[in-house]
């Protein structure tokens, strides 16, 4: 307000006084002058929003051509090959494998294709032109039938399969994956159009009905798995001098173009397997040392794996270093006929402990064992505390047991694993490391016994093998208790046996039990 109504109105302005009838004629008089000049106001301010707005418009476009002409100047454009060609490779995927058999995995030649492998062609002319002369992004292979696909599946005739080989130019080395496991009720599918590329396969993954392979030296195949594959085998016209690894799903067939006798790494998760043949392939696998192998059906109706097998007849495997036995009948069968001098890690599966055949399969092999995995298939039942003490005392090499329901935490087997003396060191497991445990819940189980072992005997046993200070014990969700001596022989935070525990009944109803000496 200036001063020329305020000095007018200054009475009515400062004070609360009613004004009087001339007065308020004069006020409105006042307002409606001003009011006008308000109108006046806003459209001259219409007028220069008009005026701003079309400037700015003008400064963005000027931005817009100074940006699109600065891109010519963009580090992008600069890069080298080989950067923009690492840069191409990490927007693939490097995980997830399709055929997956333990823990052979196959030695990347490149990443996998993903869902969208082709996007970096579409960027520019450049770019795909680029990533097109670079076989590593295109060495990764996987072929299958579209998901609603019902004839007869031939490769040779798949245009993106054959366009994609053609992408990997002509001495890359490949990891082929073949899944023709929907076609089951067709026909085998053919693989003669692997031939002019059989000498680059590093890994071979072949999963569903397929014919025989082509003939020819696989000159660089490492790593062959197989999942209900082959409906016929060629004996004598394929070679593998470099394959080492293999594994095999759903079927296991003895293949004649196998070299056996170099192998160092066979798995097996099979539905069916005859005992006689499995030890027969065996006994050709002299270099054998990774075994891992699980079926449903190990069974000779005419073999009592009860009896004694004589020296001459085992099998003797110098350079098996790992043993992994899944099923219970394959477990009293391997055994009671396999000489490992070599073992170190050592996983069993068992209804009832085989106490007998242990001890014979020790005598024989005489093997410092390492690592120890039992796995019981009766909660609480399977092993009693004395032939599991034994085991621990006469092998003194061993650093680390895991049991899966294979035996209860009772106070003889705590205070047995003590150490006698005030200097901690140990009579039993001296050079244990750790122990992990999985039980069923005993509250779960309704079982109230004397006899097993609570938390301050746990602590006691752990205190005593390591009297510089008191051990610890933390608890962990779900039902998971870790104790730790005051120096851990190794790092136990990130080396607790993970037990592969789901959600579901077995996740809330089981015990988990970490001891770290």
């Amino acid at each position: 307000m200036d001063s020329e109504h305020f000095s007018r109105f200054h009475r009515l302005l400062t004070t609360n006084n009613e004004p009087s009838d001339a007065e308020a004629i004069a006020v409105q008089e006042a307002m409606e002058e001003r009011g006008s000049d308000l109108m006046k106001l806003e459209a001259r301010i219409v007028e220069a929003h008009m005026v701003l707005n079309s400037l700015l418009e003008q400064h963005k476009h000027e931005e817009g051509l100074i940006f699109h002409l600065g891109i010519v100047f963009a580090p992008i454009r600069r890069l080298p090959r080989d950067i923009l060609i690492e840069i191409f490779l990490f927007t693939r995927e490097w995980v997830g494998d399709l055929c997956v058999m333990g823990d052979m995995a196959p030695i990347a030649v490149g990443p996998r294709p993903g869902p969208s492998p082709l996007v970096i062609t579409h960027v520019c002319s450049e770019w795909r032109s680029v990533a097109l002369r670079v076989p590593m992004l295109w060495a990764t292979i996987i072929s299958r039938p579209e998901p609603c696909f019902l004839g007869n599946f031939d490769p040779s005739r798949d245009v993106r399969l054959q366009t994609w080989l053609t992408r990997t130019g002509v001495t890359a080395p490949l990891d082929i994956t073949l899944d023709v496991r929907p076609l089951s009720y067709n026909s085998a599918t053919p693989l003669s159009w692997m031939q002019p590329y059989i000498a680059r396969i590093r890994t071979l993954s072949l999963m569903g009905k397929v014919v025989r392979l082509p003939s020819g030296a696989f000159d660089s195949l490492e790593l062959l798995r197989l999942w209900n594959a082959f409906e016929y085998d060629n004996a004598n016209a394929t070679s593998m001098p470099s394959l080492r690894r293999v594994g095999f799903r759903g079927v296991f067939v003895p293949l004649r173009f196998i070299p056996w006798g170099q192998l160092t790494h066979l798995y097996m998760d099979v539905d069916s397997v005859h005992p006689r043949k499995f030890r027969n392939t065996l006994s050709n696998c002299r270099a054998l040392n990774h075994l891992d192998m699980s079926t449903s059906n190990f069974y000779d109706a005419y073999e009592n794996p009860s009896v004694s097998i004589a020296d001459n007849i085992r099998i003797t495997m110098p350079r098996l270093e790992t043993l992994a036995i899944r099923t219970t009948n394959a477990t009293t069968s391997l055994l009671s006929h396999l000489t490992l001098p070599a073992l170190k890690t050592l996983h069993i599966t068992f209804n009832t402990f085989p106490a007998g055949l242990y001890d014979i399969f020790q005598d024989c092999s005489s093997f410092r064992l390492k690592s120890l995995s039992m796995h019981g298939t009766k909660h609480f039942g399977g092993m009693d505390t004395a032939d599991f003490l034994k085991i621990v005392r006469t092998t003194p090499s061993l650093t680390e047991i895991i049991l899966y329901d294979a035996l209860l935490v009772t106070r003889a087997l705590i205070s047995a694993l003590k150490s006698p003396s005030l200097g901690g060191v140990p009579d039993v497991g001296p050079n244990l490391e750790y122990i992990g445990i999985r039980n069923l819940s005993l509250r779960h189980a309704n079982i109230m016994d004397d006899r097993l072992a609570n938390d301050y005997d746990i602590l006691d046993m752990v205190t005593s093998r390591d009297p510089s200070r008191e051990a610890i014990i933390e608890f962990k969700p779900p039902r998971t208790r870790v104790f730790r001596s005051s120096r851990p022989k190794r790092a136990c935070a990130g080396e607790l046996h993970d037990f592969g525990i789901v959600d579901g009944p077995v996740k809330d109803t089981c015990e988990l039990l970490h001891i770290c000496f």
